[in-house]
């Protein structure tokens, strides 16, 4: 078998790019951490451009091919933004070499003046085109791309105060709602800036889409990752589809987002709640003398949460997963509201305590088949 750091065959046609060094000689890492086995890179593109390599380092040659289909999902995500009016960076698949090393992942133009909307609320307001700022997220929620339902860290700005999207790598995942009820849009950006009239424009855009347009897209897309592999078009193809026919067949998807008085939660769909309580009880509630509060903090025991206070989520879902542990105990009854600000804790959850296949047969639409994401 080949070294996995030698070029090969279709490897040969990707982009090369030069890595930015820092005082000690070790690529510069856009995050300020040290430098490792997946770490995005400043580096100069091959038209002389400032930009970023987002690389990884796989073990196996199983786990090359998986990241050449999540790396494929990335550019063609990033490709079809463009395509559709949307503003968005331009992902391809690239290599630098370092110390004799190929190191291989996606490359990207570096945005300049970049800021995130965590911490930058107040430049919403001022958008400079708030309706393609829209499009951008409804297209990503086409795609599949719940990363920025909650992460404000997701959203960016460029110099001149437009949203600008980047960072595809959940796109290409079936369904538009996470936990099949909380539609994949920043919730902050809607709030502020959505309106009928540019919500209904995006999703008019997505839902006109003929299968064949969806069919070319991904092919067009698919001219910047020469390693995809047929089957990989044709699942992203599918899932384009599906999601395209949810978003013809929901009308008033999104809509109750619009403004400051949003929906505060949403009742998990009966057969998710009950997967969450079955499993959390098979797995944690082997003991009939543990009580709730005793199995629902062995499940999110080493779950992460998110935002400021990494806890209070954590807390939050806890609480309710006590509680509702209780009510199928006493009831019979299977009932989680999901609570948007929650979100990454149940996603984190989800991602214990199920498979990716069994993710994806109840909608969760958290992880991609063969690869974590």
């Amino acid at each position: 078998m080949a070294p996995l750091n030698k070029l090969s065959g279709a490897e040969l046609a990707v982009e090369t790019v030069k890595l930015t060094l820092d005082e000690g000689g070790k690529p510069k890492t856009l995050t300020g951490d040290d430098f490792g086995d997946s770490s995005p890179v400043f580096c100069t593109l091959a038209d002389g451009t400032p930009g970023v390599l987002k690389l990884e380092r796989p073990k196996s040659m199983c786990e090359l091919k998986q990241l050449e289909a999540w790396w494929a999902h990335q550019v063609i995500s990033s490709d079809i933004m463009s395509q559709l009016g949307c503003h968005s960076v331009h992902y391809r698949e690239a290599h630098a070499i370092y110390n004799g090393e190929v190191l291989r992942g996606t490359a990207c133009e570096l945005v300049d003046g970049m800021k995130e909307l965590a911490g930058n609320e107040d430049l919403l307001p001022g958008l400079r085109d708030p309706d393609r700022a829209i499009l951008g997220t409804v297209v990503c929620a086409w795609l599949g791309d719940f990363d920025r339902s909650i992460k404000n860290e997701n959203i960016w700005f460029d110099g001149k105060n437009d949203v600008i999207y980047g960072d595809y790598g959940c796109a290409g995942l079936e369904h538009i709602n996470a936990f099949g009820v909380m539609p994949k849009v920043n919730r902050k950006l809607f709030a502020t800036v959505a309106t009928r009239e540019n919500v209904e424009d995006a999703l008019d855009k997505v839902r006109g889409l003929s299968n064949r347009r969806i069919h070319e897209m991904v092919r067009q897309g698919a001219r910047l990752i020469p390693t995809v592999t047929d089957d990989v078009l044709k699942e992203m193809t599918m899932t384009l589809i599906k999601n395209r026919d949810q978003l013809r067949a929901d009308q008033g998807w999104g809509l109750d987002l619009i403004g400051p008085e949003q929906t505060q939660s949403y009742p998990m769909p009966d057969k998710i709640a009950e997967a969450f309580l079955n499993r959390v009880l098979q797995k944690y509630g082997d003991d009939p003398n543990r009580s709730s509060e005793e199995i629902a903090r062995l499940a999110l025991e080493n779950v992460p949460g998110y935002g400021p206070d990494k806890g209070k989520d954590i807390r939050l879902v806890s609480l309710q997963l006590s509680n509702a542990l209780s009510r199928q105990r006493e009831q019979g009854q299977a009932r989680i509201e999901l609570v948007p600000d929650c979100f990454y804790a149940w996603m984190q959850l989800a991602k214990k305590i199920f498979t990716v296949d069994e993710s994806l047969a109840l909608g969760l639409g958290l992880k991609h088949r063969g690869l974590e994401a």
